[in-house]
């Protein structure tokens, strides 16, 4: 049974926190964007830009992993998704929200292609059907869960963010 399989179980659990924090992600870049006085077209931009950049590492990583482990490939991606959420933990500026998105959007798109097929080489074929809709199931579920989480956390934020803008 292919559950069992550690590379199943990692990337099934992988996707679960993987959806959940992207879906949360996109409420808090917009939110920081807001924070810093930033307008719907530096949103527009730091998104549009990043999203782009995000579909070319995932172009890029379905040709990595022809060539090298996939592994490596994973780890390097998570890496780079790694440093953008510190670089928007940290940030104080647009451009520093712009380079965290960036670093994200890479890191998230990089690695879809590489799990993928590092999880379809993991399950048997009679199994297969089954369990990309068992992971199907868990990322669109995650998701949906981090999106109610998003709204829920930064629904009263505006009122928050000005209080502290002012007192600093």
């Amino acid at each position: 049974m292919s559950y069992s399989n550690p590379n199943v179980r990692a990337i099934l659990g992988a996707s679960i926190f993987n959806s959940f924090s992207f879906s949360v992600l996109w409420f808090g870049t917009t939110w920081l964007v807001y924070a810093i006085n930033g307008s719907n077209s530096d949103l527009g931009f730091i998104l549009g830009i990043s999203s782009i950049l995000g579909n070319i590492a995932s172009l890029t990583s379905s040709k990595l992993t022809d060539w090298i482990r996939k592994d490596i490939v994973i780890f390097t991606c998570i890496f780079t998704s790694l440093i953008g959420m510190l670089l928007l933990v940290a940030a104080d500026s647009l451009m520093d929200i712009f380079l965290g998105q960036i670093f994200i959007s890479i890191g998230y798109g990089g690695i879809s292609p590489a799990m993928n097929a590092l999880f379809s080489d993991s399950v048997n074929t009679d199994d297969r059907t089954r369990i990309f809709g068992t992971h199907f199931l868990l990322s669109e579920t995650s998701s949906a869960m981090g999106g109610v989480l998003g709204y829920f956390f930064f629904k009263n934020m505006d009122a928050t963010v000005s209080i502290h803008l002012t007192k600093l």
